[in-house]
């Protein structure tokens, strides 16, 4: 492993609906605080740009934020979808999960369950698990 992120978490978020974005924000938060609880080091572009682009003003569009995403996936070991409705139109998943393929990262999708926990397919690698068990060992320390 490097210092890169450890998961990139693609999700969908335009939307004309100002409640559907806040509802995908508010899901990619939730997915991130699941793989952070499992001691992954996890970039989220909607979780993490959605309250600058709010506050700031700017757009809110995948044109804008191309960027930033194309970085992000870069700087990430795996990738991961999250599996809201809308995630196989989202132009700026598409988008990520062509990177990732190009980048050869292992990509695998997360979606929600009615316990509050994710189902995970094919599954979160391996080395990352153990990587993200190390670290909340050291933590508790």
């Amino acid at each position: 492993m490097t210092d890169n992120w450890d998961i990139y978490l693609a999700s969908p978020y335009s939307h004309e609906d100002h409640q559907v974005r806040e509802y995908r924000f508010y899901q990619a938060c939730s997915a991130a605080g699941w793989l952070i609880n499992k001691g992954l080091y996890v970039y989220s572009p909607i979780a993490h740009t959605h309250p600058i682009a709010t506050v700031s003003r700017l757009p809110l569009g995948f044109d804008y934020w191309q960027g930033f995403d194309t970085i992000g996936v870069e700087f990430c070991e795996s990738f991961a979808v999250l599996m809201l409705d809308g995630w196989r139109q989202s132009k700026g998943v598409q988008f990520e999960m062509e990177l990732a393929t190009e980048m050869d990262k292992e990509i695998f999708f997360l979606g929600p369950s009615s316990n509050g926990e994710y189902f995970v397919s094919p599954r979160i690698p391996e080395e990352l698990l153990r990587l993200g068990a190390q670290r909340l060992e050291r933590k508790a320390e």
